[in-house]
């Protein structure tokens, strides 16, 4: 390590994590729990209005029984020049991005043969920027200052990958963090928190536990759809690379937690035949969230390969704010669907990209989607 990363805003901090980028390479890399939203059968699921739910005890234990130790890093017979901040021991590359504008806007990348630690430590330090993980071995983010990650795409490989967000309240405001195979982990000190997506990849998923607001999600929905007019603003149909490039549509993506998806009706679009957006989406919810194909079927989603019949669940993300909330039943979504064609957008999601995604055929399947109503009961919403 060199004596400038010493001297960096939050040095110790920084030392710390240098000491835990080389513990990570005997430890295994399991650890905490994830947000899965998975009930416990029967007509009742546990699933509210926030963004995810906590893990269940038996979810947890088998997230980390898939956990596996990093592997050790083989180095080289030189430090790679990307290593600003020096190679520790362990051959652990230090990434100093540990002042105001250091690396903003820049992409990053770790050398593949090293562990990673990235700081980005200061006013825009790393702003807009892209820090792309070694594919292989373990990789931490360490940000504080204003926009000191923020809007910022952390790229995970696929062993541990994390990311530590300061006290500052905009240390990582916009950043999206695209896990990988690996124990994908973020810790919050302050109130800016990154959204995780590709949790489903990810042997255990920890993310910091603070949902965005209703006014949060709705001003980032009316930003995208200002940039992303038409068909571009529909962040189901992005292909994982143009997601990995896109960090405003990958925080969208994570609104919903593991196996789902969500539906922004100011954004999403109906195909086949004359394709259109969802129709009057002012008279719906904000965000709706739909389980997508698993293999092996859980309580939210199910095929039954003799019927060819999916049953899937969806759910209103902001009950409190849902313009049917007083409606009885079904009808706190069919009451402000807008159109009734805009079901066929949450039937779609229902068996997203007819279930190839989970060795699955599905694009004859008929559907049935049930609505998880704000007191965890299930209705029937809709029989296609």
């Amino acid at each position: 390590m060199t004596g400038d990363m010493l001297t960096n805003v939050r040095s110790s901090r920084v030392l710390g994590f240098l000491v835990f980028g080389a513990w990570l390479l005997a430890a295994p890399a399991c650890g905490g729990g994830g947000d899965d939203t998975q009930g416990d059968g029967g007509d009742t699921a546990d699933v509210t209005g926030d963004m995810a739910a906590d893990l269940s005890d038996e979810a947890s234990a088998e997230s980390d029984a898939a956990c596996t130790a990093d592997p050790e890093p083989p180095g080289a017979s030189t430090c790679p020049a990307a290593c600003t901040g020096g190679c520790g021991v362990g051959n652990v590359c230090a990434i100093d991005c540990g002042h105001d504008a250091a690396c903003d806007g820049q992409i990053i990348d770790c050398p593949p043969d090293y562990a990673c630690v990235v700081t980005c430590t200061g006013v825009d330090a790393c702003d807009t920027g892209v820090v792309n993980c070694p594919p292989d071995n373990a990789c931490s983010l360490v940000c504080d200052g204003r926009d000191g990650c923020g809007d910022l795409a952390l790229n995970c490989g696929d062993a541990s990958c994390s990311a530590d967000c300061g006290a500052h309240p905009e240390s990582c405001t916009g950043m999206a963090m695209l896990c990988g195979g690996g124990a994908c982990t973020a810790t919050c000190e302050g109130t800016s928190t990154p959204a995780l997506t590709g949790c489903e990849s990810s042997c255990a998923c920890t993310g910091c536990g603070t949902s965005p607001t209703a006014g949060e999600v709705a001003g980032w929905i009316a930003d995208y759809h200002a940039a992303h007019p038409g068909r571009e603003g529909d962040i189901n149909e992005l292909t994982p690379a143009e997601i990995a490039a896109d960090p405003d549509a990958a925080r969208l993506l994570a609104l919903c937690g593991d196996d789902q998806r969500p539906v922004i009706p100011l954004l999403a679009w109906e195909y086949g035949g004359a394709d259109h957006p969802w129709i009057n989406p002012e008279v719906s919810a904000l965000v709706y969230c739909v389980y997508t194909p698993v293999t092996p079927s859980t309580d939210h989603w199910a095929y039954d390969a003799v019927a060819d019949h999916v049953t899937a669940d969806v759910y209103v993300l902001y009950p409190d704010e849902n313009p049917c909330r007083d409606q009885v039943g079904a009808a706190q979504v069919s009451g402000c669907i807008g159109d009734t064609t805009n079901f066929e957008i949450l039937v779609d999601l229902a068996s997203y990209h007819d279930g190839a995604d989970a060795g699955l055929s599905l694009a004859e399947a008929s559907t049935e989607l049930m609505l998880i109503l704000p007191d965890a009961t299930k209705v029937n919403l809709w029989t296609d």
